[in-house]
C-alpha cells in the first residue's frame, strides 16, 4: 500500500487486532492508518515543535510516509530488503551494531506467532449474564461500528443483584473506529454510575484491547486516545468500590443492543431510566440465567 499508492479507506481495519503479532505492533499500524504517529509534521501542527522539517535528511516536512518511505534512511531499509542482491551487504555492513536488536525482535515475533501456529480443538461452551452480588450494581457496556459507513456508537446498562434495571445509554458518536466506539462506551457508563451514586460496581465489557489501554492508562502518553483512557480510570477511582472485566459477548447481549441503537438516534446520549421495551426479551433472558453458545478453545 506504501508503494502502489493504495487507499486505505475502504479497508476493514479490525483485522489488525486478530494478528498474532506483537501488541505493540497492532497499535502501531493502527496509529499509522489514523494518520496519528507523532511526526515532526503532527508535532508543528500542535504547536510542540518550531521545526517541521526530517531530521534525517533535512526534508521541508517529515510526514507519517516521509518516515515510512521517502526518507533517505527509510529508502535504504526498503532498499536493502527488497533487493536480495544487497541485502547480504546491507546487514553485515550497516546494521552489524543492530544485531542484537534484530535478533531480540525476530525472537519477540517468533512468539507472537508460535500461538497462532498451535492449533487448539474448539468446544461449544454456553455463557450466561450473571447478577452482581448482593449490594453491588454490574455495568455492561458495548461499542459498534458500521463498517460500510464508518458511524460508531455505545451502550450500556446498570442492574442490580435481582439482575433488574436501574438505568442505561445508548449514544450516537458519529464515524470513527471500534476502539473509540468501546472507550467511549466506558466513560459515559461510568459518568452515569458516578452521576447515580452507584459506589459499589462491577464493570463488563467485550473490548479486551480497551481493558488493557485502561490498565496501561500511566504509559500511554503519546497515545492518540489517551486522554480518553485517563478520564475512564479517573471515573473509576471516583467510586468507593470498582473493577473492570472482560466477558465474551454472548454474556453481553443487552448492551450489545442498546449500542446498535445508537446508529438511529440524534448525535449524543440518550439515558433511559426504564427499561426499553425491545430489549426485554433479553433482559428476561438474563434474569432467567438463559445461557447463549460459542466456540472456545480447549487444550
Amino acid at each position: 500500500m506504501l508503494f502502489e499508492g493504495s487507499a486505505c479507506s475502504d479497508v476493514d481495519w479490525k483485522f489488525l487486532w486478530k494478528l498474532k503479532i506483537p501488541p505493540k505492533l497492532n497499535i502501531f499500524f493502527w496509529l499509522v492508518f489514523q494518520g496519528k504517529i507523532l511526526s515532526n509534521e503532527q508535532r508543528a501542527r500542535r504547536q510542540l515543535s518550531l521545526d517541521a522539517s526530517c531530521g534525517s535528511c533535512h526534508w521541508p516536512v517529515e510526514s507519517i510516509l516521509h518516515i515510512l518511505r521517502d526518507c533517505v534512511k527509510a529508502r535504504k531499509v526498503w532498499n536493502a530488503l527488497l533487493n536480495s542482491s544487497q541485502s547480504a551487504g546491507f546487514f553485515t555492513m550497516d546494521f552489524q551494531p543492530w544485531l542484537k536488536i534484530i535478533t531480540a525482535a525476530v525472537n519477540e515475533w517468533f512468539k507472537a506467532s508460535n500461538v497462532s501456529s498451535i492449533k487448539c480443538a474448539k468446544v461449544e461452551a454456553w455463557f450466561a449474564w450473571e447478577p452482581p452480588p448482593a449490594g453491588v450494581f454490574k455495568l455492561n457496556v458495548d461499542g459498534s461500528r458500521k463498517v460500510a459507513s464508518g458511524h460508531i456508537g455505545a451502550g450500556g446498562v446498570l442492574r442490580d443483584v435481582s439482575g433488574d434495571w436501574c438505568s442505561g445509554f445508548a449514544i450516537n458518536l458519529g464515524k470513527g473506529q471500534i476502539l473509540e466506539a468501546e472507550l467511549w462506551g466506558l466513560f459515559f457508563g461510568l459518568r452515569m454510575a458516578v452521576e447515580k451514586g452507584f459506589n459499589n460496581l462491577i464493570v463488563e465489557m467485550d473490548s479486551v484491547v480497551a481493558i488493557q489501554l485502561v490498565q496501561q492508562h500511566d504509559s500511554l502518553t503519546l497515545h492518540p486516545l489517551a486522554s480518553l483512557v485517563s478520564s475512564c480510570w479517573q471515573l473509576m477511582h471516583k467510586l468507593e468500590n470498582c473493577s473492570l472485566h472482560n466477558i465474551f459477548r454472548e454474556k453481553n447481549s443487552v448492551a450489545d443492543q442498546l449500542a446498535a441503537l445508537s446508529y438511529n438516534l440524534d448525535l449524543g446520549i440518550c439515558i433511559f431510566d426504564e427499561a426499553l421495551s425491545w430489549v426485554g426479551a433479553s433482559l428476561v433472558d438474563d434474569l432467567l440465567g438463559v445461557s447463549r453458545p460459542r466456540l472456545i478453545c480447549v487444550g
